[in-house]
Formats: structure tokens, C-alpha cells, sequence
């Protein structure tokens, strides 16, 4: 499978915008061509032309036509060649990035290059002359394939039902398996795993007695295990039986992503085996796939990229070896089935991460979400280059670096200059800081931040949500931020296919979790159900109880930490107006009702209630847009309300008596739509 450096990304997104822009021109052309084949035919000669006269009109008249049926040929051959070039170009670079690690990987490529795709797609399969080709099976099945990947379930469902449906689909054995594994990829992804079952089995089936198909039938067998695992029964033989298939690959002399692909298979097999608590066996899964990195090793000495290749290899044997000491330290006497619930879980970060193609393994991980009055370890915020965050940033790091660690995302060098610059001037122990230079679009870090949860055997489990909204500004930077700053190999990764921005949810720390009827609905408009929806909140939050709350009328986030906050398990601060004119008031009224008929653990919830600034220019002020830092609460301050924060710090006080409550100014950031809360990520123990 070809493969491309990501500094050849540049050249292909400008490469797929001629293509695209060749194929639209040609679609004018015939367009054009059409309309004079159709005029030259209906062309008439005058009524009293003779014989003569009208036989040579109409010599003439298919002569033009046939020029022009030759110039629709050749328009139709360079058509069918940019088309082929293009969809070669996207097997490649979605290829590249699906190998891509650390530094190499780049977000805003990967959205340009698959919205310039979308583009280009739908021009064609758009176009009555290219809709109806033997080539339109093939664009419908890219299409769905660049939907997928920015996110839109239902369209990519929709363009790969359309692919399938293709005659020429079903003369294609290995079109069809790939179009049909793909489809059930999206509805994994939606969480109707019954359908995906069915589209994992029927693409191994269609290559059943086809030849050089053994990867695309691994690559099923593989998903139908995962898929059959998220139902609650054993897959592992899929698995074993797409490891034998890909086994071949071992032996080969050249690098290939089959061989890549083959540690991945048994990496994950023995995350199977460790949750059953099989660990004879999940040790001989586990040094197959070390041997075979070995092996990587080797073969990438002779290529031009060994450097990243080295990189990829040894950062997964890192993992291996940080797994097993782990394990080995913690013992394992005879602990039986269930042994993954007191024992370190390997997490492993894919060699070949094709998303598109892949089901996620990691969908196997669970957790319950860490509460923020919890202690806390270690916090995020970004540096950006707006001169309206730099002294608030300033301000909140030097609270949260007197009691612990916290990560500075600058944008750039200079950015992180100034950072420095700035907190030490401000007195800040930099030795407590660790600074990252990652582009990022926004300040917004608790959007884009992880949801830091436990995993069962005590691991902190950081579940990344996504980002990508419709009619909005799409954030792939921040969307990638998570992963680009995990950094040790204890702390697990996995994603979640939900739109849960870090303000839409909140949790007691023990199973009760409170989110959005907007949430909700906007995950319902990506194709979730309701159900599928529960489901994953209480794999990524371990949500006993899930409790959904009306959003704010008008209020743009449609977060839940604009008007509210847990201080302890079963103590939940929520917002008031007094305006009764406001429709907010009834709002926030009919919450602090549903809250307070809560039970947790037999305990009644305490709802108490601290104010709100009166809306008058429509911005909405807040004091439960905290950040718990470890002893100290951090409460958002406005000029012109000293008198109703007096009353503020009295509430928080009496709830927090050990707490030191530290009011920091956000009159100018709240106009913005956000405060404290927004701009933090707490990252757990």
C-alpha cells in the first residue's frame, strides 16, 4: 500500500483541488457538448434547399457531431484518469495519516484534505452524465468514506447504501467487502451494533473464493469481534482467525502495513485476554507481538523514513515493557477471571490507526468520571495569542501551581515566550509547569479537554471526545489536543464517536452525571439514538444515573456549568435570576426541582442556590463556572456586582468551610461566552 511523508500532504491537497477543479470544468464542457449535439441534430435546412443541398447539410451536421462525440471521449478518458489519480492520492494519504505519530500527524490538513474530497465527490456523482458510470460506485464509496471522517454518520451511510446499490458494486467482490465493512464501521461508530454485525459478516462472506483478499478479510473478522465483544459475548476466535490470516505478512522482507497491522491484531487480542484474566496465554500474545516489533525494526533500517518508522516501533515496545512491569509489580496470585479489575490495562496506540475502516478496541475501556472537588493532580490551560486571555491565565496558573502541576499549551514559541515571560514575573515556580507548544484555535480548553475518568483497576482513563459541529467553526487542532499531550504510558486513551463538550457534563465522582437536553440533540442530529447515547455516557462516565437538564434559553453553549456545579457527592450548587420576566428564572427553577428529587446512594441531593447578575446586555454571568483546585475555589468576578459576590463567597463558604474561595476578574472573557471553568482542564490523579 503506498504510503506519503505529511509534507506531501500540501502537495496532495493541491493536487485534489486541480483534480477537482478539472473534473467541474469537464462537467461544464459536456454540459456545453450535450446541448450543441442536441441543436446540431434538430438543425434544420430551409424549406426550398434541393437534394443536394440538404444531403451536404447533413454530412456536415454528423460530422459535427462526431467531433464532438470524440471530444466527450476524450473529456470522459481524462475524466476517469484524474478521478482514478485523485481516489489513489486519498488511499494514500489516509493511509499516511492513519500511521502518522506525534508531531507528524496534522489535524488541519486532514479536515482541508477531506472537505476538498467531499467537494469533488459530490460534483461528480451530482452530474446525470458521471452519476449513472461504473466509476460513481467507487465515488459514492469515497464519499461516505470522507464523511465518515468528519464526523457525519448519517451521510456516510447514506453515500456507502448508495455505492452498494451500484450493479457495478456487486460484480466488484472486493469494492463490495470494503463498502459493507466501512458501513458497519459508521454504525459501530453510532452504536447499532446488530447492523454493524451484519455488515461485518456479509463483507468477509463476499470474499469468500476470491484471491489476494486475506487483509480485507482479516480486516472484518477482525471488526466482527469487537462488534460481537460490545454485545457481551466472546469474539476473541474472530480475532485469532484474522491474526492467521494476516500471519503470512511476518515473513515478508519488506516493511508492510499487513505486518503493521498484525502487532496491532495481537496487541488487542491480548487486552482480550487480560480482561478474562487468561494470562498464559496473553503473555505468549504479547511476546508474538514484541518479536514482531523486533522484526519492524530491522526492516525499517533500510527505509528513508526509518527515523519515524523507529519512533512508531519503539514507543509501542515502550508500551509492552511499561504494561508488563506494571503488572508485575502489582502481582497476580490467582486472581482468576475479572483479573483486568485490579490490574493494569496495556494501552496500546495503534500502528495503523485507520479509522474508517477499523473498529475502535479501545471501545473495550470503561471508567467512572473523576468529580472536580476530587483531589486533582495535575491541570491544563492554554497560552493563546490573545492578549485578552494573558492575565487571567496568569492569574488562575498561579493558584493552580501553588497546590499542583500544570500543563501550558502555547501556540507558538512566541506565545510560550510570553507565557514564561508572564509567570515569573507574576511569582510563579516554573519547575511546576510544563510547557507544550501545540497550535490551538481557541482558549476554550474544557471543550476540547479529556473527560478523566478511573478505569476499574484505579488507571485514570482519559475518554477525547469530538468536536465537529455543523454550521459551526470546526476545531480539528483542539479536537486533537487530548491525545497530543498524553505523554505516560500508564494513563489510558480511548475515544469517544460523542459530541460532549467538557462544559455539557458533570459529574459527583460516583456514577450520578448531569447533561444537556442539548447534548442530547445534537448528538440525535449526528444519527445517535437515545439509547446508544446512555450507553456510552455510562461506559466514559460510569453513569449509574444520568440525569438531563433543560440548557439555558438563548445562552450559546447550551453548557451545564454555566448554572451549576457538584461542591461534594450529593451537594449540587445551581444558579438563580431573580428577574422573574427572564425566562431563565423558571428555568433554573425547574432544575434546582429535578435535582433536589434526586437520590444518590439512598441520600436525598441538597440543592442549594446562589445568584445570577441580571441579563441586561445579554451576556450571561455566572458563579458556578468554578475550577476546584485542590483546597482553593477559583469563583469568576465582575465589575459593578461586589455587593451580590459578597453573598457569593458566604454561599460557597459555608459548602467549602476548609476551602479557600479566591474571586478572579472574567468581566472582559464573558463576553465571550465563557469564564474559569471554560479555560481549565483538570486532569485527575
Amino acid at each position: 500500500m503506498p504510503t506519503v511523508t505529511t509534507s506531501d500532504g500540501v502537495r496532495f491537497v493541491k493536487q485534489w483541488s486541480f483534480f477537482g477543479l478539472a473534473i467541474s470544468l469537464l462537467l461544464l464542457v459536456i454540459g456545453a457538448a450535450n446541448g450543441l449535439i442536441f441543436r446540431s441534430q434538430q438543425a434544420s435546412v430551409p424549406a426550398h434547399a434541393t437534394e443536394s443541398e440538404i444531403t451536404h447539410a447533413n454530412a456536415s451536421v454528423d460530422a459535427h457531431v462526431d467531433a464532438l462525440q470524440l471530444s466527450l471521449t476524450a473529456a470522459d478518458a481524462f475524466a476517469t484518469r484524474s478521478l482514478d489519480e485523485t481516489m489513489a492520492s486519498q488511499e494514500a494519504v489516509l493511509t499516511d495519516l492513519a500511521r502518522a505519530y506525534g508531531d507528524e500527524s496534522n489535524p488541519t490538513f486532514a479536515h482541508s484534505f477531506l472537505s476538498a474530497s467531499d467537494v469533488t465527490y459530490s460534483q461528480y456523482v451530482q452530474n446525470q452524465h458521471y452519476g449513472k458510470s461504473d466509476q460513481a460506485a467507487k465515488v459514492f464509496f469515497r464519499l461516505g468514506q470522507a464523511r465518515f471522517l468528519q464526523g457525519d454518520g448519517l451521510s456516510a451511510i447514506d453515500s456507502l447504501n448508495q455505492s452498494i446499490a451500484s450493479p457495478s458494486t456487486s460484480r466488484d467482490p472486493k469494492l463490495r467487502s470494503r463498502v459493507q465493512n466501512m458501513r458497519g464501521c459508521v454504525f459501530a461508530t453510532l452504536g447499532d451494533w446488530d447492523s454493524a454485525i451484519v455488515d461485518f459478516q456479509e463483507s468477509f462472506t463476499s470474499l469468500v473464493g476470491q484471491p489476494n483478499c486475506r487483509q480485507l478479510a482479516a480486516v472484518a473478522l477482525r471488526n466482527l469481534c469487537f462488534a460481537t465483544q460490545a454485545q457481551g459475548l466472546d469474539g476473541k476466535d474472530y480475532l485469532q482467525k484474522a491474526i492467521e490470516f494476516l500471519s503470512p505478512w511476518s515473513e515478508a522482507t519488506s516493511l508492510t502495513i499487513e505486518h503493521e497491522m498484525l502487532v496491532d491484531f495481537r496487541a488487542e487480542l491480548y487486552l482480550l485476554l487480560q480482561m478474562n484474566g487468561d494470562r498464559d496465554q496473553g503473555k505468549r500474545v504479547l511476546s508474538q507481538a514484541r518479536d514482531d516489533l523486533n522484526s519492524l525494526l530491522v526492516k525499517s533500517q533500510n527505509l528513508a523514513k526509518r527515523e519515524a518508522h523507529r519512533y512508531r516501533y519503539e514507543d509501542a515496545l515502550r508500551r509492552i515493557e511499561a504494561c508488563t512491569g506494571a503488572i508485575s509489580k502489582a502481582g497476580q496470585g490467582d486472581a482468576g477471571p475479572g483479573v483486568a479489575d485490579h490490574q493494569p490495562m496495556l494501552q496500546w496506540r495503534p500502528l495503523v490507526d485507520l479509522r474508517s475502516e477499523l473498529v475502535a478496541s479501545d471501545s473495550l475501556f470503561r471508567g467512572t468520571m473523576v468529580a472536580e472537588f476530587e483531589p486533582q493532580a495535575s491541570f491544563a490551560i492554554a497560552w493563546c495569542s490573545f492578549d485578552w486571555t494573558e492575565k487571567l491565565v496568569t492569574n488562575i496558573a498561579k493558584h493552580l501551581c501553588a497546590r499542583a502541576n500544570l500543563i501550558v499549551i502555547a501556540d507558538n514559541a512566541n506565545s510560550q515566550t510570553r507565557a514564561k515571560r508572564a509567570l515569573t514575573a507574576a511569582g510563579i515556580d516554573l519547575s511546576r509547569v510544563d510547557f507544550r507548544v501545540l497550535e490551538t484555535e481557541v482558549p476554550w480548553f474544557r471543550d476540547s479537554g479529556p473527560i478523566v475518568s478511573t478505569a476499574p483497576g484505579g488507571q485514570s482513563i482519559w475518554f477525547d471526545s469530538l468536536l465537529s459541529r455543523r454550521n459551526t467553526d470546526f476545531r480539528p487542532i483542539c479536537d486533537s489536543l487530548p491525545e497530543r499531550i498524553i505523554d505516560d504510558g500508564t494513563t489510558l486513551f480511548s475515544r469517544t464517536p460523542l459530541r460532549v463538550e467538557g462544559g455539557m457534563i458533570l459529574s459527583n465522582g460516583q456514577g450520578l452525571t448531569i447533561t444537556s437536553e442539548a447534548m442530547l440533540r445534537k448528538n440525535q442530529d449526528y444519527g445517535f439514538s437515545s439509547d446508544a447515547i446512555t450507553r456510552e455516557l455510562q461506559r466514559i462516565c460510569g453513569a449509574k444515573k444520568l440525569v438531563v437538564v433543560k440548557s439555558l434559553e438563548d445562552e450559546p453553549t447550551s453548557h451545564v456549568d454555566m448554572f451549576l456545579t457538584f461542591v461534594d457527592p450529593v451537594t449540587v450548587v445551581v444558579g438563580q435570576y431573580a428577574d422573574p420576566d427572564d425566562p431563565n428564572t423558571a428555568i433554573l427553577d425547574e432544575v434546582a426541582r429535578q435535582l433536589s428529587k434526586m437520590d444518590h446512594e439512598g441520600q436525598r441531593l441538597r440543592v442549594h442556590r446562589v445568584p445570577m447578575p441580571k441579563r441586561g446586555d445579554n451576556h450571561f454571568r455566572t458563579y458556578t463556572n468554578v475550577v476546584f483546585a485542590n483546597g482553593v475555589l477559583l469563583v469568576p468576578s465582575y465589575a459593578g456586582h461586589e455587593s451580590l459576590e459578597s453573598e457569593v463567597r458566604g454561599i460557597y463558604h459555608k459548602l467549602l468551610p476548609n476551602w479557600e474561595i479566591v474571586f478572579i476578574d472574567c468581566s472582559r472573557i464573558i463576553e465571550l461566552d465563557g469564564a474559569l471553568h471554560c479555560l481549565t482542564a483538570n486532569l485527575g490523579s
